[in-house]
Order: structure tokens, then C-alpha cells, then sequence
């Protein structure tokens, strides 16, 4: 599972009109977590919000932002990053008018080998496991 980190350190009087921008590439099939530590005396003054060109990807919601004090936010999600290699867009701003407030990100990938069964190929597992476990009396890899 890699793991990249951003370090955003915004001005102060940094408009959510006008957001700080800054790019991190990634690497992967998948972005599975983000995680964004808020220090001590942002007072939800500074937001951010991560984007795949013109798509937004966290927070969900389409004109909110993530913010935080003293706090990290963690937003766990099976995003399928378009390309193997992917541009987040990092946009952030702060409205503190006297200081400026770093943001440190850490963006969580993992590759399709890495990942469970999940959705309908989850459930074909299971239902095979478990008639397996009914028919034979054992379930495959454990005892009686």
C-alpha cells in the first residue's frame, strides 16, 4: 500500500475564491484513504479539498471543504484512479488574516492485488466457501 505525502503550507487571507493549488502524483489502481492533520490554531480557518482535474473527490459534497483544528481527518473510500500514474489537484485556503497554516496530507494508494473481494465477485466467494464448508464438512484451509 503506498502512501504519499503533501505538505501545504497556505498564506494568510487565502481565499476559498482564489485556493492555493498544488499537485501530487500518485501511483496505483486505487485511492483508498486520505488523511489531512489539522494543527492546533487553524480553528477551522484553513479547507481544503482534493480533486482529479475538474472532479471533485473529497469532501463528497460539491462547495464544501474539509477543515479542522488540533484534529487529523481521515476519509476512507475506494476511488479507481483513471490512470496508473494520476495528478490530485490539492486546492486549500485560509482565511486566518495574520498567519499562515500548514496542512500535512498523507494520500493512501493500493494496487488491484492489494485489494479484496468486494461486490458480487465478495459474494460468489462466499456462497462457494460456504457450500464447499456444507458439502464436504470442512472449510477449505481449517479443520472440521
Amino acid at each position: 500500500m503506498p502512501v504519499w505525502p503533501i505538505n501545504i503550507t497556505i498564506p494568510a487571507n487565502t481565499s476559498q475564491d482564489n485556493p492555493l493549488e498544488k499537485e501530487l502524483e500518485v501511483e496505483g489502481d486505487y485511492l483508498t484513504k486520505i488523511e489531512v492533520l489539522f494543527p492546533s490554531g487553524c480553528t477551522c480557518l484553513a479547507g481544503l479539498q482534493v480533486r482529479y482535474g475538474a472532479e471533485l473527490i473529497v469532501p463528497a459534497e460539491e462547495g464544501t471543504w474539509l477543515v479542522g483544528d488540533n484534529e487529523t481527518v481521515r476519509v476512507e473510500m475506494t476511488w479507481p484512479l483513471p490512470e496508473r500514474k494520476a495528478k490530485l489537484t490539492f486546492l486549500a485556503y485560509n482565511e486566518d488574516e495574520l498567519y499562515p497554516h500548514t496542512l500535512y496530507i498523507r494520500v493512501f494508494t493500493k494496487w488491484e492485488r492489494e485489494m479484496e473481494p468486494r461486490g458480487l465477485w465478495a459474494r460468489v466467494l462466499k456462497a462457494l466457501l460456504a457450500f464447499f464448508e456444507r458439502v464436504v464438512g470442512v472449510r477449505p484451509g481449517g479443520g472440521a
